[in-house]
């Protein structure tokens, strides 16, 4: 006969499903927020950079962008680090691109480019 105890380890031994079942959500134009929670910050840089490429043969006016929203080293800048100066700058570069942007809104590479700022903009809450 198993103790009070030992029905009590025997509980905590396997996994706590309903503490670690929860849904994440990730705001998101392209895909439902569950589905969206799923992607990573590779998989959504690549959809905006694919985007914008896209945009980029429509209107060379968008390579304005290329190094500020959508090169290398923006896929990995932290706006919580950085100081008001970088940030206002910043604002202003999403600012000029979604005013150059809105024409095209009707256009999937319009979106996909969207999707990376949208995905780097919002926070993922868990319910």
């Amino acid at each position: 006969m198993a103790t009070s105890l030992e029905a009590q380890l025997k509980k905590l031994a396997a996994p706590q499903t309903s503490i670690l079942d929860y849904k994440r959500i990730r705001r998101s134009i392209l895909f439902d927020p569950s589905e969206a929670a799923k992607y990573g910050r590779d998989t959504y840089f690549d959809i905006g950079k694919n985007g914008f490429e896209e945009l980029v043969e429509t209107n060379r006016d968008f390579l304005e962008f290329e190094n500020s929203l959508f090169g290398k080293t923006a896929k990995d800048v932290q706006r919580a680090v950085k100081d008001r100066s970088a940030n206002t700058l910043l604002d202003k570069s999403i600012e000029q691109f979604l005013l150059l942007l809105s024409p095209y809104l009707e256009k999937q590479a319009a979106l996909q480019a969207l999707e990376w700022l949208v995905y780097r903009c919002t926070r993922m809450k868990a319910t």
